[in-house]
């Protein structure tokens, strides 16, 4: 799989969360997403040697952002999972539109060089 077939699958994930709150789908579109999504919207915009270092840091920073996020919630003693979730989709939505507008930007400026 390519970063950018990566960044699209990311990304779709993140839409999913708010669209499927609530269903059946909700709990494995949520865990894929807490496992991935948040990880990749921050890894992804450092110039990381190979695809697999990538994947792997942005499993390490999602379990840690969702972690982290999650004891703030429960230390403020504001628990709600829903919200935090919806939270966490959104910005990792931008950072990633982010993500592929800029890569793609990158890639035609490059091509007209």
């Amino acid at each position: 799989m390519s970063r950018h077939a990566f960044r699209l699958l990311c990304l779709a994930l993140a839409l999913a969360v708010p669209v499927t709150s609530g269903s059946a789908a909700a709990p494995p579109v949520a865990v894929a997403f807490m496992l991935l999504v948040p990880g990749e919207a921050v890894v992804g915009h450092l110039p990381l040697p190979s695809f697999a270092l990538e994947l792997t840091i942005a499993v390490a920073v999602s379990v840690s952002i969702g972690t982290l996020s999650a004891m703030v919630l429960m230390g403020a003693r504001q628990w709600h999972p829903v919200g935090l979730g919806l939270v966490l989709a959104g910005a990792s939505a931008a950072s990633l539109l982010v993500q592929l507008v800029r890569r793609n930007g990158r890639r035609e400026v490059r091509a007209c060089t």
